[in-house]
């Protein structure tokens, strides 16, 4: 992490670093001046604390002269710049105070700040001008800390560097030293960021300590998570108040931070810290550790090219996901964090610097989009052009407008919409204008579709809806039987955790099934493919279990018991007051018995498999266990437990997951409109004649008159295959 902070403070500069903060027995470095502004004012190694004070206090520490113009007393003194190690990385220094992990953080903290420095301005005012100009010098003093404040009277372990920055900068053109314009080095703080963390973990690669990418950085492989959450106690101690007050922004947590800050309780040598820390960890923990340890100075990890260029071009994929412009710097941080530790700074920048991108100068910054994005971007314009006049209005009669708080401005807005003849019609408004009331009026009218022929393919919820909503007001098509007997195919997901290898995602595609058991006793296995985000969902814990299982996806593999359900129209698909959909379903005894079944054999499938671990979505107490506690998940782990879960498994709502994908059967074919709602041609009955309505249609897997028993695709397809050839020849 890199945080930047404004001191307005030369009380609080001055004493900032003092002993008063921060536990003294060897747990800080003395401070060291840095900077070219510094060696101007003829300042440099070790920071003494006569010239410190002075430059708090806008003093020049050889002459005592005013360094800048402006004296206030409230005048910005300087700011903070606070470079964050890694847990494991502090850790892993903290318990073997290996001077190499030290001196490859000292440096990527240098040459950061190095970076930074060149990068600094002064505004420029004289002459009528009001600009900034690039002046390339700071002085700021680093200090190096390398533990936490403390919690209960003992800092945990945490490297990390307090680079403060003097607010004085010297111009040579006006031959004198002015405040220092930091605004643009701010806005590109992530950036920064990332170039600290790319340099850092590729010095720790060169030393022979391999890394690995995490949600929100990088950390060193080896460490188990849960060691760096028992040295994390300050941290979990934040996000807790946070959590308690609501704080979710960054900057308000830090602020939060600053404001529960522990006093010490006495000064504590290295030694005896490194004691006390090793006293917390199990001999698993201290070994894993010294794995770690071991591993410094020995081969160096070269850079992985494949997995650079990689890096770069899931940047250029998330970059743009949400934006089709941004600041380049924003798209090369993101590059260098996808690449952490596989290849330098350098390399991921001169690999991004060969992306497909458009390049412009806007207000000073570099602005970057792709060909893609561009290509996007013309085809909506060519889109909305050419659509100009192309359609007929939505709706032409009377629109119902909110009695209340409705302006005249958004009425003319929804009947711009809904009278339209164009394809694209846009509404801007500020926030808070009423844009989403007045969308919702625009998408209550009612619409009209005049056609030779209409073929409802909107799936079995979204066919079944227009027929309800239709039904209202056409009679001939006010079936009872539309949205009756339901059929899901629900599905209980397994997974299984084995000690080798699996790559689910480069396994079996997702229409693999089983048959065997399809007709009796009635359920079928199939395979399952999905993101680890699809994972997340289907393990049951806490947070900890999640993430625990999540980070071994390639060990995963999963299948899904499928149940054959049997129909019935208590479940059903209908339309509430408001005339939005609402979707009834339960299992029957003997379908919960038959899915209880399949579950059992699958879970006996997986550890003849090879699995050491069988996850349910459930946190039903299947086990029968003591002092069950539902938010802690339960793991199979023999397959024996299969005839607990056969004999206990009940599917309680909110307690176990069912998914469903092949919804169908709720607009029945059948012979006659009293036992289904098309006809063999797939027409809709005309519920007063008992006839045909000869140019409506259903083309969808609504119309199966039961469950299909598999997935529904090549029934689908056959159903259309079909319907197509009789819809040109007149469905004779």
């Amino acid at each position: 992490m890199l945080r930047v902070t404004q001191s307005n403070s030369a009380a609080r500069a001055k004493s900032y670093y003092s002993t008063a903060d921060y536990y003294t027995e060897g747990q800080e470095l003395v401070g060291l001046w840095r900077g070219k502004g510094a060696a101007r004012l003829k300042l440099s190694g070790m920071i003494d604390r006569d010239d410190w004070d002075l430059l708090c206090d806008n003093r020049q520490p050889e002459t005592g002269e005013a360094l800048t113009p402006r004296r206030k007393d409230e005048r910005r003194v300087g700011y903070d710049f606070n470079f964050h190690c890694p847990k494991s990385v502090s850790l892993l220094y903290g318990l073997t105070q290996d001077q190499r992990i030290l001196q490859a953080f000292r440096e990527s903290v240098e040459a950061t700040m190095e970076d930074i420095e060149a990068e600094s301005k002064a505004r420029v005012r004289r002459g009528g001008k009001n600009e900034d100009r690039l002046t390339g010098n700071l002085a700021w003093g680093e200090f190096v800390h390398f533990t936490a404040r403390p919690e209960d009277g003992v800092p945990d372990p945490h490297l990390h560097a307090h680079c403060f920055v003097f607010n004085g900068t010297f111009d040579e053109q006006e031959d004198r030293w002015k405040a220092v314009q930091v605004g643009d080095i701010k806005r590109d703080a992530p950036y920064f960021e990332a170039v600290f963390h790319s340099r850092f973990a590729r010095r720790l690669e060169e030393l022979g300590l391999e890394t690995r990418r995490t949600v929100n950085g990088w950390e060193l492989t080896g460490i188990a998570p849960e060691t760096l959450t028992t040295f994390s106690r300050r941290t979990a101690r934040i996000e807790k108040l946070a959590k308690a007050r609501g704080i979710t922004n960054p900057d308000a947590k830090a602020e939060l931070g600053a404001q529960t800050r522990s006093g010490k309780a006495k000064e504590m040598s290295m030694p005896e810290l490194n004691h006390l820390w090793r006293s917390r960890m199990t001999e698993q923990e201290l070994a894993s550790l010294d794995a770690v340890r071991r591993r410094v100075g020995r081969d160096p990890i070269g850079e992985d090219d494949r997995a650079a260029l990689g890096a770069v071009e899931r940047a250029m994929a998330h970059s743009f996901e949400r934006a089709s412009v941004l600041p380049e710097r924003t798209f090369l941080a993101e590059a260098l964090r996808q690449g952490y530790g596989v290849a330098s700074r350098e390399t991921i920048e001169r690999l991004a610097g060969k992306q497909p991108l458009i390049r412009a100068t806007r207000d000073g910054r570099q602005l970057v989009t792709s060909l893609e994005v561009l290509e996007e971007e013309k085809a909506m314009l060519r889109f909305a052009r050419e659509g100009r006049g192309t359609c007929r209005p939505i709706h032409l009669g009377t629109i119902t407008f909110p009695v209340k708080n409705f302006s005249e401005e958004q009425k003319r807005a929804v009947r711009h919409v809904v009278t339209s003849k164009d394809r694209v019609v846009l509404i801007r408004g500020a926030a808070g204008a009423g844009k989403t009331s007045m969308m919702k009026v625009a998408r209550d009218v009612s619409v009209a579709i005049a056609a030779e022929n209409v073929i409802l393919a909107a799936g079995t919820i979204g066919t079944t809806r227009i027929l309800l909503n239709s039904a209202k007001t056409t009679p001939a098509i006010a079936n009872p039987r539309i949205g009756k007997g339901l059929i899901l195919h629900p599905s209980v997901p397994l997974i299984g955790i084995f000690d080798k290898t699996i790559k689910l995602l480069e396994g079996l595609d997702s229409a693999t099934f089983v048959e065997a058991f399809g007709v009796t006793p009635g359920f079928i296995f199939e395979t399952m493919g999905g993101l680890p985000a699809y994972g997340a969902l289907l393990v049951p814990g806490n947070g900890k279990q999640v993430y625990e299982t999540v980070s071994q996806f390639n060990q995963c593999a999963g299948f899904g018991t499928m149940l054959v359900d049997t129909p019935s129209d208590d479940n059903c698909v209908s339309l509430d007051e408001q005339g939005d959909v609402m979707v009834q379903y339960g299992l029957s005894d003997s379908d919960k018995q038959r899915l209880r079944t399949g579950v059992a054999i699958g879970i006996r499938m997986m550890f003849m498999a090879g699995a050491k671990q069988v996850i349910i979505p459930s946190n039903e107490n299947f086990l029968n266990q003591e002092n069950f506690d539902p938010m802690v998940g339960v793991y199979l782990t023999d397959i024996a437990q299969a005839d607990l879960v056969e004999r206990n498994l009940n599917f309680t709502p909110n307690r176990t997951l069912l998914t469903a994908a092949h919804l169908q059967a709720t607009n029945k074919m059948s012979s006659s409109p009293e036992t289904g709602v098309v006809s063999k041609h797939q027409r809709v009955w005309n519920v007063l004649t008992g006839t045909e309505i000869p140019n409506l249609y259903i083309m969808d897997s609504s119309i199966f008159p039961t469950s299909v028993g598999a997935n529904p695709m090549q029934t689908i397809y056959t159903f259309a295959y079909i319907f197509s050839k009789r819809l040109l020849q007149g469905m004779a």
